[in-house]
């Protein structure tokens, strides 16, 4: 992404420029792994979510599937307690991705008996699997990130990763849909390879600080307490790990429910929703570098602000372009907020302290992300799958107001 190293290059030496240019080995495979198991982890999010309401016909069920992979983020604290005490954290992510892909290949094994009530229990374990290795996996990557990446190059290794992501998706969507509508088994076989790539990256992955354990002797509650007490960090949790991240927690099940509903249960129309959403997620990290420079509370307040709309007229549009359109318009706002969070994130911390605050926020994230998948799933059971939206845009309007009442968060800005 060059242009975001041009409108820095009147303040920069030219040792800076090169340094700033480079961005890491380890960054780069490290980004490559989270982009193979991200299409699997979203042909999953998509297919499975699919396959359980085919089976079961109930948007319960949906929820609680989305709930149960959130809410197991309540365990992210104690387990990054336990993995800052170990020295060879590579090994310990690399055993439980194998873990998860051998997961996947039991649903694969349930789905050739065709008995639907088993395959629905098959994914639930799956999930759980899966999820669990993320709890170990995840705040050790953030850790490894935060040496992988200088601070200058923040803005600019973040806006990468997010539009990796947004690939990812787009291409894990498509093949879910495809899947979809010719065969689940293509669809989880493909999910498996992605696994299985992934874990083979990872063991490729060679960072410095893999071997040092946390320094001080202290129990669980005094480090945690230590790592969290500052004010900075607990309102930075709070408006972004319980609100802004609940604004899209729900969205599969509420684009699966409304194709359901409203667009003949159409694999091709679920798949083409879901992408243009991530194509949203593409363009907004792409010129997120025109917002590269300023005060990122400043800049979230009204991205969350503009989140509302593109939301609210959805239940109101009887085209499947103008929804389209509008999903669209969601993705690139909500994605042009990903690189100053990010941003955020890693200036407010480092070290032993970040994966304590990363693992933090994922707990934070399951709670409110659990509470409002199963909220979500109950209410479109009851109400339709407008409520959803509104729902959805309603955490976007707190967030704003979370962001405006974080006085903390106004001294950051992006460089």
């Amino acid at each position: 992404m060059p242009v975001l190293y041009i409108r820095g290059e009147e303040f920069l030496t030219t040792e800076n420029k090169d340094n700033i240019g480079r961005l890491s080995r380890n960054f780069k495979l490290q980004t490559s792994t989270a982009f193979t198991s991200h299409i699997g982890e979203s042909i999953a999010s998509i297919l499975f979510l699919w396959i359980i309401l085919i089976y079961s016909n109930s948007s319960i069920l949906g929820g609680l599937y989305g709930g149960i992979g959130f809410g197991l983020g309540l365990l992210y604290l104690p387990i990054s307690f336990y993995t800052s005490r170990i020295e060879n954290k590579k090994r310990l992510v690399i055993k439980y991705q194998t873990f998860g892909t051998v997961s996947v290949l039991l649903v694969l094994g349930v789905l050739f008996t065709g008995i639907h009530s088993f395959v629905v229990i098959s994914i639930f374990v799956s999930s759980i699997i899966l999820t669990t290795g993320a709890l170990i996996a995840s705040p050790i990557h953030s850790m490894w990130l935060g040496e992988f990446v200088k601070k200058e190059q923040y803005h600019r290794a973040f806006s990468l990763r997010y539009m990796v992501h947004s690939a990812s998706s787009i291409i894990g969507s498509a093949i879910a849909g495809i899947m979809a509508y010719f065969s689940f088994y293509y669809g989880v076989t493909i999910f498996f390879v992605a696994m299985l790539i992934s874990t083979i990256l990872t063991t490729m992955l060679k960072p410095k600080n893999d071997n040092i354990p946390a320094q001080e002797n202290k129990g669980f509650r005094e480090s945690i307490s230590k790592a969290l007490a500052d004010k900075t960090i607990k309102q930075y949790l709070l408006t972004t790990a319980l609100f802004e991240n609940s604004i899209g927690a729900s969205m599969y099940l509420i684009v699966e429910e409304l194709v359901l509903i409203s667009f003949s249960k159409s694999p091709l129309a679920l798949t083409l929703l879901i992408v243009v959403i991530f194509a949203g997620g593409i363009v907004g990290p792409a010129v997120s570098s025109i917002f590269q420079h300023g005060n990122i509370r400043k800049k979230n307040i009204v991205l969350s602000i503009l989140i509302i709309p593109t939301l609210m007229i959805v239940p109101f549009l009887d085209s499947y372009l103008l929804v389209a359109i509008s999903l669209f318009a969601y993705g690139v706002v909500a994605s042009l907020a990903g690189p100053f969070v990010e941003s955020l994130h890693y200036q407010i911390a480092e070290g032993e302290q970040l994966l304590y605050l990363t693992s933090a926020h994922r707990t934070i994230t399951g709670i409110g992300s659990a509470t409002t998948v199963i909220m979500v799933g109950i209410a479109i059971k009851f109400f339709g799958v407008s409520i959803g939206f509104y729902i959805s845009a309603a955490f976007a309007f707190i967030t704003a107001v979370s962001y405006i009442l974080s006085k903390e968060l106004k001294k950051f800005n992006t460089t």
